[in-house]
């Protein structure tokens, strides 16, 4: 979905640049419009606004699908006793017909399921923000800008070694710098699901013994991510699709039998690429956090409802157990309400980011039409006329 936005806004730019520097009157006889300053100023504040909104609700969301992961869903159990002429001393026993003797009467017990605190991103927001404050919704901000930064600069110091790689290749070394760095990437979910500490980041850090525990599942979900991209990236390609990216106007000038078709393969490869989110990134994800959260340090306290005994699959090195929770465990103990409540979350962030860029896409053309003023229904024609000339 990152991605997806990032190439909208990206060609949104382009198309404006294009805007600005293909019309009016040049040289060449080509027609060109030059922006007012004040016009490309606005619309950069707009594009640099977007952007930061878009990151904002991005990492905001990040943490909340954190928390939705590892929360445990939590019950109350209430005894209710008998009726009080039953609680008397001298009160009857119940007759048991079937045995033929008598008993004590038993108390009823209900057990009644609470709502978990990542129902609701609003709901849960607001539960972060009281028990870490405002700055909550930025929480472990700094390492993760450290991870980011480590990991881009390791992939280019592996790719470097072997150049020439081929697309497989580059995968593969990209996951590598991943599980390289799995200590980080367990440091901010640590700091992401327990209570604010005074500990530096870098102090947050898994102690080393830890980090083979942790090498095998950030592997898996770095390749889990590649291959989310890259096999429906493959099937694009295959298929002949890139073309019409790369010059959209070739598009229109197939006959409306291959059109069609081609609109059938980039619909079938969305589905591939969907499929290929579902049934690879969104498990190893869950599987990883939930291995990450199984380590988080005794002295830190979970900052929701956390279950780190993983219902008795994980179990201290200290306590008799190997200290690990294995990829399957992590995933058989994310039960169906749990998975439940992750899609409706994914349901919920994608509409948000689809409302975000329609709002954004709005004020950029209603900005773009007041600064262009009367020239616009002219560059318009003009742009109309010049591709049925390509045509």
């Amino acid at each position: 979905m990152t991605h997806l936005v990032s190439s909208l806004t990206k060609r949104g730019v382009d198309a404006v640049n294009g805007m600005v520097n293909g019309f009016g009157n040049d040289e060449n006889g080509e027609m060109t419009v030059a922006l007012p300053t004040w016009g490309i100023t606005l619309l950069a504040a707009t594009v640099t606004l977007y952007f930061a909104v878009y990151f904002s609700l991005s990492y905001t969301f990040s943490i909340v699908e954190t928390l939705l992961v590892v929360e445990s869903t939590s019950t109350t159990t209430i005894a209710i006793s008998p009726p009080k002429h039953q609680q008397e001393p001298d009160a009857p026993l119940s007759y048991d017909e079937k045995d033929g003797i008598s008993s004590v009467v038993q108390e009823e017990i209900l057990v009644i399921r609470s709502q978990p605190i990542t129902a609701k991103i609003g709901t849960t927001t607001k539960y972060l923000r009281a028990q870490a404050g405002y700055a909550s919704r930025f929480r472990g901000l700094l390492i993760f800008v450290v991870s980011l930064t480590l990991n881009y600069f390791l992939t280019l110091g592996l790719l470097s070694i072997v150049p020439g790689m081929g697309m497989v290749s580059r995968m593969f070394v990209s996951a590598l710098a991943s599980a390289i760095l799995c200590r980080f990437q367990a440091a901010w979910t640590h700091i992401v699901i327990s209570q604010p500490s005074s500990k530096r980041w870098y102090q947050r850090l898994p102690v080393r013994s830890n980090y083979k525990k942790l090498f095998f599942p950030t592997l898996l979900h770095a390749l889990a991510i590649q291959a989310s991209v890259y096999i429906p990236r493959t099937f694009w390609i295959a298929a002949g699709l890139q073309q019409y990216m790369d010059d959209p106007s070739s598009f229109g000038k197939i006959p409306v039998v291959e059109r069609n078709f081609v609109v059938f393969q980039a619909i079938s490869i969305f589905i591939i690429a969907v499929l290929c989110v579902f049934v690879f990134a969104i498990p190893a994800s869950v599987v990883l956090t939930r291995v990450q959260a199984a380590l988080l340090p005794v002295e830190d306290k979970a900052i929701i409802p956390f279950d780190r005994t993983f219902d008795g699959k994980f179990v201290t090195e200290s306590d008799g157990g190997c200290g690990r929770l294995s990829v399957k465990d992590a995933w058989k103990t994310f039960d169906i309400s749990s998975r439940v409540r992750l899609m409706k979350f994914y349901v919920k962030t994608l509409a948000i980011h689809g409302v975000l860029a329609v709002l954004f896409g709005t004020l950029l053309v209603t900005e773009v039409q007041f600064i262009l003023g009367d020239q616009l229904p002219i560059i318009m024609a003009s742009a109309r006329a010049s591709m049925a000339g390509t045509n």
